[in-house]
Parts: C-alpha cells; sequence; structure tokens
C-alpha cells in the first residue's frame, strides 16, 4: 500500500506545503507527517528526524539554492557548482525558486533510498537541462564538459566529449531518434544501471547516503 502510494504521488505537485509547521495544529501536523511517511521509503521516526534537521536548518523556513548547496558539498562532496544547481531544480521541480519541507524528505526519499527507476527518472530530471522531457546532444555535450577531466587541449576534450556522446545515444537511445527521453533513460538504466549517472555524477554515494541518513536520525534530540 505504501508503495502504491508512492507510485501515484504526481511528479510536478502543487506547492500548497508551508514550512511554517509550528503554526498547524497538532491534528495537521500528525496528519502531514503520516502523508509524509505514506509517500516516501522514510519510516515515522526518519520523517520526524528530517523535519527536525531542516527547521534546525534555516528555522523552519524554506531552504534556498545556497543552503542546499552547503548539504551536498558538505554532506556528499559535491563540488560542481552547475551539477548542483541541476540537483537542486530536480528537488524543487523545477518551478519554485526554494526547497520546502515536503520538497526536502521527498526528494531525501528518492536519493538516499529511492528505487533504481526512482532515481532514473531524478537523475533524468537533473540532466534536462531545459525541462523538455528530452536531453539532446547539445544538453549532453554542456552536462559532459562541465563534468569531465580536463585533458591536454580543449580540441582534446571535445573531441572526447562527442564520443562519448555518441556511446550514450548508442546504449540509451532506445527509439533512435537521436535523443534521449525520459522513457529511454529510464529503460536503458534499468537495463544497466551503470548508465544512471552516465552524463556526470549528481548522486550520493552508498557511503556518503548512510552516512548522511545517520547524521540526520542523530540530530534528533
Amino acid at each position: 500500500e505504501k508503495l502504491k502510494m508512492m507510485q501515484e504521488r504526481p511528479k510536478h505537485k502543487a506547492k500548497e506545503q508551508t514550512t511554517r509547521i509550528n503554526t498547524m495544529s497538532r491534528g495537521e501536523k500528525l496528519k502531514m507527517m503520516q502523508d509524509l511517511e505514506a509517500s516516501t521509503h522514510f519510516s515515522m521516526a526518519e520523517v520526524s528526524a528530517f523535519e527536525y534537521f531542516f527547521n534546525e536548518l534555516n528555522g523552519g523556513k524554506k531552504i534556498d539554492r545556497n543552503k542546499f548547496r552547503e548539504i551536498l558539498q558538505n554532506s556528499f562532496h559535491m563540488t560542481e557548482a552547475m551539477m548542483m544547481d541541476r540537483v537542486f531544480r530536480a528537488f524543487t521541480s523545477g518551478s519554485e525558486s526554494c526547497v520546502d519541507l515536503t520538497d526536502f524528505i521527498h526528494g531525501f526519499s528518492i536519493v538516499l533510498k529511492g528505487t533504481l527507476e526512482e532515481k532514473a527518472h531524478f537523475v533524468f530530471r537533473v540532466y534536462d537541462l531545459n525541462s523538455d522531457s528530452f536531453v539532446t546532444r547539445e544538453e549532453m555535450f554542456f552536462l559532459l564538459k562541465s563534468t569531465m577531466v580536463k585533458p591536454q587541449s580543449e580540441e582534446e576534450r571535445d573531441e572526447s566529449i562527442k564520443d562519448l556522446i555518441d556511446l550514450v545515444l548508442k546504449k540509451m537511445d532506445i527509439d533512435r531518434d537521436g535523443r534521449l527521453s525520459e522513457a529511454d533513460f529510464v529503460e536503458a538504466v534499468q537495463t544497466d544501471m551503470l548508465l544512471l549517472e552516465a552524463l556526470g555524477p549528481c548522486l550520493p554515494s552508498d557511503t556518503d547516503a548512510k552516512t548522511f541518513l545517520d547524521e540526520v536520525v542523530a540530530s534528533m534530540p
């Protein structure tokens, strides 16, 4: 039943959730927490810990890009500014300038405990730079150029990136239209999970994910 509720959760939810939890009645807060438990991979104890952690981060206010980037840098050792911004946008579904509590908990449910399919959908949103439901050659080039270690010359790097793009399309472009749809991406990743971050790292390692979750749970007084 819990998995069914997670699958039925709309991808681009309406942003009705406020972060001022202390203005809710006890019953309203309990209902919100129960809904979050039902729609994520977290237990009630973990949902409560994330609520506490979120409120401690910014006094219960929504988290902006800079505050969110600190988490990615300090806990997940991410350093590429462009990729951190893309992860931030994926948490907000691209329609808000800040992350609210519901965004925060749903996002970390996928990043820390999500199924391979959930992670594939999330990573596709990170890679879909203009949110048109496709990742084109141009977007792939931009992503790989931003995250690739620089070789001896710019020309060598560009040629290496073009070769990588050809390889990615060969393995992932299921319908052979020269670009990746979300369906292409998810199907390819489910066939070969090593393709999940083919266009640049944007998820924590298993070790960093476990450490972060343990730290959040331990932060509860």
